[in-house]
């Protein structure tokens, strides 16, 4: 499984420097993902993707990346990398603990 995602994609060449992949979030949106220079934007394949009005010239919404576009349209992803955030920081500080009582330990 992917992180954040129900199923992906391989990742497939369109045209002459864009890719695309499908995804399923955890909420069950399909959505077709595609990647080039100006971004990444997504089409809906399974539903009406709530995103804010694009506000490009060609009209298409674009991300700087995969995670951004996944952290304004996926609630759950938004949730799970947000857990994920929290248990690394958790992890982090309980490593400082310990080193610094292995220190105080050492005096």
């Amino acid at each position: 499984m992917r992180f954040g995602l129900r199923d992906a994609s391989e990742v497939t060449p369109h045209g002459a420097s864009a890719a695309r992949a499908t995804v399923v979030t955890l909420e069950g949106l399909q959505l077709q993902l595609e990647l080039d220079a100006a971004g990444v934007s997504a089409a809906d394949l399974s539903s009406a993707i709530p995103t804010p009005a694009a506000d490009t010239s060609d009209g298409v919404f674009r991300y700087d990346c995969v995670n951004s576009l996944l952290l304004n349209l996926s609630r759950a992803f938004t949730n799970s990398f947000n857990s994920s955030l929290a248990d690394g920081l958790a992890a982090i500080v309980a490593e400082q603990k310990q080193a610094e009582s292995v220190r105080g330990a050492e005096r």
